[in-house]
């Protein structure tokens, strides 16, 4: 169990190192397709259900934003959608001495910028949500395109020392009339 929530940490942190940490378009066919046929690995679940959670929250953010006023049916573009292809999965020693660089997309340009928001109305209950905003972000001097895997992995030892499995795949977002691929 310990391998599984380790494999976990690190598409998350693929994710952030993308600077986009969002969900998959329900009804999405190839995906939708390969879980009703079994050929979808726990892992590909797993991200698939992240992006799902947090295409649900962003559309929770949309509603917060009209809140008191009666809602209106977002379409859409009013929430981030996803597209993700491409899964590839293996034992980390596969990718260790691979460039960052090279199989995960950097955060310049143009990226979204992902903010927590909870609501709570007259001291009750909370409720929680994701919106996002289109931003230009920078390159990092501190973020060398030469660093491997093993680099970042070094970088805080404690963290990554029982990684034992990696899990790639591209990704589309779409939101607010744009969208960005990454992987």
């Amino acid at each position: 169990m310990k391998k599984n929530n380790q494999t976990a940490v690190l598409l998350i942190i693929c994710v952030y190192s993308a600077s986009t940490c969002l969900g998959q378009k329900v009804g999405e066919k190839s995906l939708v397709s390969r879980v009703e046929a079994g050929r979808m690995s726990a892992e590909e679940k797993i991200v698939l259900a992240a992006y799902e959670k947090l295409t649900v929250l962003s559309k929770a953010a949309f509603l917060m934003d009209q809140f008191p006023a009666v809602p209106t049916p977002p379409d859409e573009d009013s929430f981030l959608r996803f597209k993700l292809k491409n899964f590839r999965t293996g034992g980390i020693e596969g990718i260790l001495n691979a460039r960052h660089s090279e199989i995960i997309t950097g955060t310049t340009g143009e990226v979204l910028n992902i903010r927590r928001r909870v609501m709570q109305h007259n001291g009750g209950e909370e409720f929680l949500a994701y919106g996002a905003e289109w931003t230009t972000s920078e390159y990092v001097s501190g973020n060398d395109l030469q660093w491997t895997i093993a680099d970042l992995f070094h970088y805080q030892p404690t963290l990554y020392y029982d990684i034992g499995k990696y899990v790639l795949y591209d990704v589309t977002v779409y939101y607010q009339n744009r969208s960005r691929t990454y992987k």
